[in-house]
């Protein structure tokens, strides 16, 4: 018999879930993944759930395809029409389900112009009518509300001022009453609640810049807030639609300094934000938005001296801490205590397999609760001989009782998986487990309950 799974569906819990709490870095170390690169770019597929990372720079240029969901995986496909580059534009188009491409430098810093799509399979080449031309380091986003891609400025012998549209078929320039200076290396991204693509900073020709602005599909518009980053190029940014805001980190402002702050952008100031902890500063990183795990995704960069230059290939994650674990608590009865012991930590998307150990019989149940405190109007653990059950207890609320527990191959032991879904509205969350088992001649109910367990699901 297969073992039962109880799938905690958000809908059941909206009103158990965590608050918000604040932004923290945390470093990835995946088993296998891209080598060390600067001037990589990322998109996040958010129709596969998975960050899709083109090319960069280590010893020479590169054309490898990684995709991340949890663990990279290094895609195969064809290299022919994909030439070697860094420094490109990748966005996602969620109107039609591509990663498109364009532009960056390749091999003899030579500045492209091609349009090239990924389907999540294979790279292939778009003949367009227009094209924005050669650049690299140039701001690009994907307008979800417009199902546009926006490009804007870059670098190709001399600094771009240009704001370009693709709309999966072709290229148009577009003539703006009012420009941003040109400029390369600036931070871009579009703010789907607002419906505005914003950018901040970058070099031009007075050197590196502070300024933030915004377009709306029709005109560009500086903003002044009242607080702002310092100047600085490089930048990663990302808009956060869990919070509704735009989230910058780091950035150069001159040769061999780099910073590793982190801000937010609310549309009206910015703030900063402080961390427990952070990458150390680096340049021509890249950062990416994953808006299923809630968390913005960073990989690689350099860190330039006038000696070396420090390749980077590390992963970082900036995310509301939610650390996933297990405690036991309370004890089990009867003549050989029923315990239960739950495998796995419940982080989002798992399964968490529970075993109830010294069973008698190979069938029970498993019960589930939202509090291990009170319940009916008890306080919690209640003793349970007022019904003929002396020395068992229930130790948390019964929200869920009576689910079939199937056995396992090994004798006296029970099997039961809970289904964590991948939703970070369920980071926090404290689900309780206990098991009760049939015990004929244990006691009068012939009944016995094991300890409890409480699962604190989270993202890591």
């Amino acid at each position: 018999m297969k073992n039962p799974t109880l799938v905690l569906f958000p809908a059941l819990i909206l009103t158990l879930t965590a608050s918000a709490q604040n932004l923290d870095w945390g470093e990835v170390v995946p088993a296998f993944g891209p080598s060390e690169r600067y001037g990589p770019r990322m998109a996040y597929d958010s129709g596969r759930g998975k960050i899709v990372l083109f090319g960069g720079r280590q010893n020479g240029w590169l054309n490898d395809t990684w995709e991340y969901d949890g663990q990279w995986h290094l895609v195969v496909t064809s290299y022919t029409s994909v030439t070697p580059r860094y420094l490109h534009g990748m966005v996602y188009d969620s109107a039609r389900g591509k990663v498109v491409m364009y532009g960056g430098m390749e091999n003899g810093f030579n500045a492209l112009a091609d349009t090239k799509e990924y389907d999540g399979t294979s790279w292939n080449y778009v003949s367009t009518s227009s094209s924005p031309g050669p650049r690299f380091s140039h701001g690009m986003v994907f307008d979800s509300m417009r199902g546009k891609t926006v490009v804007f400025g870059g670098s190709s012998l001399g600094w771009l001022g240009d704001t370009w549209e693709y709309d999966g078929v072709d290229w148009t320039q577009v003539s703006t009453a009012t420009s941003p200076t040109p400029r390369s290396s600036m931070a871009m991204v579009f703010d789907s609640v607002r419906s505005r693509t914003v950018m901040f900073g970058g070099w031009d020709a007075s050197g590196p810049l502070n300024d933030t602005w915004e377009y709306d599909g029709t005109d560009w518009m500086q903003i002044s807030p009242a607080n702002a980053p310092s100047i600085r190029a490089s930048a990663n940014m990302v808009f956060d639609s869990h919070r509704g805001t735009v989230v910058l980190v780091g950035g150069t402002p001159a040769f061999e300094v780099y910073l590793n702050d982190t801000w937010e952008y609310d549309g009206i100031d910015w703030q900063p934000v402080a961390t427990a902890s952070s990458p150390f500063g680096r340049s021509q990183s890249h950062m990416v938005y994953d808006s299923v795990g809630q968390k913005a995704v960073m990989f690689g960069g350099s860190a330039n001296t006038v000696t070396t230059t420090l390749i980077l290939g590390d992963m970082w994650e900036l995310r509301e801490p939610n650390a996933a674990s297990v405690v036991n608590y309370g004890a089990g009865c009867g003549s050989q205590s029923l315990a239960l012991v739950a495998w796995d930590r419940p982080t989002l998307g798992s399964t968490v397999e529970a075993w109830t150990i010294n069973a008698p019989v190979p069938f029970g149940a498993m019960t589930i609760g939202w509090d291990n405190t009170a319940w009916a109007g008890m306080p919690l653990p209640v003793e349970l001989s007022v019904i003929g059950m002396p020395g068992c207890y229930v130790h948390q609320s019964q929200d869920l009782t009576g689910l079939a527990v199937a056995p396992a191959h090994v004798p006296g032991i029970l099997s039961f998986n809970l289904t964590v879904p991948y939703s970070a509205n369920l980071n926090g969350l404290h689900v309780y487990m206990q098991s009760v088992a049939y015990a004929p001649g244990e006691n009068a109910m012939g009944l016995i309950t094991s300890n409890g367990v409480d699962l604190t699901i989270g993202n890591y």
